[in-house]
Order: C-alpha cells, then structure tokens, then sequence
C-alpha cells in the first residue's frame, strides 16, 4: 500500500507531498501550525492542522499562542523552511481536492486564504472533517471551527454552532441537549435538598406510624403479655429508625466531600449520553409495565412502585446529562487511561449524587405502606399478613435510612480503587521518564 502523502499551506504558499511522519515533525518544529491547512487523498477539502488527530503532542490551542502569526514570516524565512523539509511548493495535479466554497478574491480573509485554485478556504459557518493521520478513511466526526476545538469519538455539534450539520444528527441528540440545558445544576440541586428533607421528616413519621401499628396489632389479641410486646417492640424500632436518621444527618457532609473529591477526564460524551438515555427509557418503561400490571390485576399498591423506579431512572438520566456537575471534564486529548478512569470516576459520582434521593423515594414509599396498614386494621385482614407488611416496610426505611452511611463507606473504597488504578496506569509513562533522565545524567557526565 503506497504511504499517504499531505499537502500543507501557510503564508498564501502550497507545499508538499510529505508523509505522515514528516508532517509530525513539521508540526513539531512549529513550521506547520494549528491554524495551518493540510489536506490528503481522499478528503472532500483542506482542514485545519489543528484537527488531525495525533498531529500534535500538546493542547493545539496553547500551541498556536505560542507560535509567531501569519504575517510574521519573510520570504527569506520560507525559502529556507521549504528547503529544510524537502518539499515543493508546486500545486498536486490529479489529487488536488475540489472546491467545496468558493470565495471572491476581492473578499477579505482571515487567515489569509492559499492562492492556489484548487484550495479553498473553509468559512467559519462551514463544517470540516477531522482527519487520522496515516489513516485511509477520515472520521465522520464533525469539528467545531468557530471555537477552533476539534471534537472527538462522539462528540456532537450545537445546533446553533452548525447549522447545516442539523441533518446528519440524530433526532435523540436534539432531546438529549435540550434535556441538558434544563436539568443542569439548577434542577439538581433543589431536588437534592427536596428528597433529603422528606426523608428526614419521613423517619420521624415512619417511627411515629410504627410504634402505633405494632401497639394496635398487638392489643388485637387482647392479651397483657401481647400488648406489652408490642409496646416494647415499637420502642426499640423507633429508636432505631431514630439512631440512623441521625447517622443520615452527619453522613451529607461527608458525601458531599466524597463527591467533591473524585475528578476525572473523558474525551467524549458518548459514554455519558448512552448511560442517561438507557436511563431515561428504563423509566418510563417501568412505569409503564408496572401501570399495565396494576391495572390487570388490580394490585395498585405496584404504581407506587413504578412511580419510585421512575424517579430513580429519570433522576440519574438527568444527573448523567451533565458530567461536568460530577467534578468530570471533557477533555479531546484525554489519553486512554484517562477515559478509562474518567468513566468510573462518572460511574461513581452520579451514584454518590443518587444516594439523597434513593434516602428520600425510600423512606416516603416504607411510609405510605405503613399508613396503608392502618385500613387492614379495621378490616378482617389477618393480624399474621398486616405484620408481614409493616414488617416489609419497615425493611424498606431501614435500607433506605441506612444507605448515607453504607454508601459513604463503599465511596471511599471505590475512589480508592481509581486511586490506585491511576497509579498503576501512569506508573509506565514515570518508569520511561526516570530511564530518560538517567541516560541524559550519563552522556551529560560521562565517567573517565
């Protein structure tokens, strides 16, 4: 397979061919920079180097501050750059790339566009193509030229950025943005304080609503001995259920710390987006299932079960929308250890965030199944299945109550664990620096 060869442009000159790896290190000299057009067989049109992938070992936009500008060049400085990367300045015949904008030449420019005919410009509204370096095939991504950021994998276009990309997206990333733009901090953080609230104030009801049933199914018996072991029995859940409503209080603080605490990178939102919109459809389909269900067999007590799963999906769907929120960044030169970290450090702190509103959906649900026990009271339900169901209930707040405490306890071994995978992964790149270091303190100092 012959090797891929580039065409470069800067100062209104073409040059070229060269090959990928000369093209790099043109890039590394500085003589091909970010806001420079490079083009090759097989792409619609010139691109900006700044969106080759792999062209360039640090961030392109940090680079192209510290480069001179367009203007800065001399002929004299050309020549002698053209004649140090042994390459022409003469125009490719049979592969040069056909004009996808034209552009009268009385327009002004900036950047100065290449005289050639054969190489246009793009604008600032035109969409480009982000090429691999070396590769045959070019990525369908589309990049983003009027922040000058190259997006990656999956990252999408705003609308309002590209307007004539709107076609080529999916209708879901249409839903997934404008979901973004309202549940974003705003939303999260109101319905945080809401569910934490309810379930404080829910475990003192629940200990209340408990300690009443277990006194009445009791007296059912009309018996002393039963009586009292009731009395006493709802005494020590209340003080129970009072205990961990007051280890709940102290554990925010350390959750929120935890949260605070677990930082990553990813270079895409793929991940992100794919994890909030399976959520978002689990939800309403189990709503609907459990609905349906109810329905059917006239068990209504299943749609207040649907409506907590609902809650649940749908909240950590709307929490996965926005990454950042989770202390995790977008970052297109994050590196594979990078990714790999950065989607557990997602995985774990959207599930640090669920943790108020699984406390609040919990306790509130145990408690309406408690306060429906009171109707079999005065029913002829037997007193055997209504303590089945306040003793199911009663499960149910006590997981729920307890969950600050547990789930602080598994963060921090979780965020141990990315700790330690960071170590070990980077643990490579510190090995091959020291050997560096030492082969340069050897030839720097050699012994006699």
């Amino acid at each position: 397979m012959p090797p891929v060869e580039w065409y470069y442009a800067r100062d209104d000159k073409q040059q070229g061919p060269v090959s990928a790896g000369e093209l790099k290190q043109l890039a590394s000299r500085g003589e091909v920079r970010p806001d420079d057009l490079v083009w090759r067989e097989g792409m619609d049109d010139w691109v900006e180097a700044r969106n080759v992938k792999g062209l360039f070992e640090v961030n392109p936009l940090r680079l192209a501050t510290q480069r001179p500008s367009r203007e800065g060049g001399s002929p004299a400085q050309l020549s002698s750059t053209t004649a140090a990367s042994g390459t022409s300045s003469e125009a490719p015949t049979s592969k040069s790339p056909p004009e996808s904008i034209s552009q009268s030449p009385s327009e002004p420019l900036a950047p100065p566009v290449v005289a050639q005919p054969s190489l246009a410009q793009p604008s600032a509204e035109s969409s480009t193509e982000k090429a691999d370096l070396g590769q045959s095939q070019i990525s369908d991504t589309v990049v983003e030229p009027i922040r000058s950021v190259a997006a990656t994998f999956g990252e999408t276009v705003p609308a309002t950025d590209q307007p004539q990309v709107q076609a080529q997206r999916h209708p879901l990333d249409r839903l997934l943005d404008a979901a973004r733009r309202h549940f974003a901090t705003g939303f999260v953080q109101p319905t945080t304080r809401i569910f934490t609230t309810a379930g404080h104030w829910g475990l003192y009801l629940a200990m209340l609503a408990y300690f009443v049933l277990a006194v009445m199914i009791s007296n059912r018996e009309d018996t002393p001995e039963t009586l009292a072991t009731g009395i006493q029995h709802g005494l020590v859940i209340s003080l129970l259920l009072f205990a961990l409503q007051f280890a709940a209080n102290r554990m925010w603080q350390g959750l929120n710390r935890l949260g605070q605490a677990v930082r990553g990178k990813i270079a895409t939102r793929a991940m992100t987006d794919c994890t909030a919109l399976l959520a978002i459809v689990a939800g309403i389909a189990a709503l609907l299932a459990r609905t349906f269900t109810a329905v059917e067999t006239g068990d209504y007590w299943l749609i207040l079960t649907a409506i907590a799963a609902f809650i649940l999906y749908e909240y950590f769907g709307f929490v996965a929308l926005n990454p950042k929120t989770l202390g995790v960044e977008l970052d297109p030169m994050a590196t594979a250890q990078q990714e790999a970290t950065g989607v557990f450090t997602f995985l774990l702190a959207a599930c640090l965030r669920m943790v108020p509103v699984t406390f609040g959906v919990g306790i509130v649900w145990g408690l309406i199944h408690l306060i429906g026990t009171f109707y079999g009271l005065f029913t002829d339900v037997p007193s055997g299945l209504l303590s089945m169901e306040m003793t199911f209930a009663l499960i149910v707040i006590i997981l729920s109550a307890g969950l600050p405490l547990l789930a602080y306890l598994l963060g921090l071994l979780v965020y141990l664990a990315i700790s330690l995978s960071r170590a070990v992964l980077v643990l490579p790149e510190k090995l091959d620096a020291a050997a560096t270091d030492d082969v340069v303190d050897s030839e720097a100092h050699p012994l006699r």
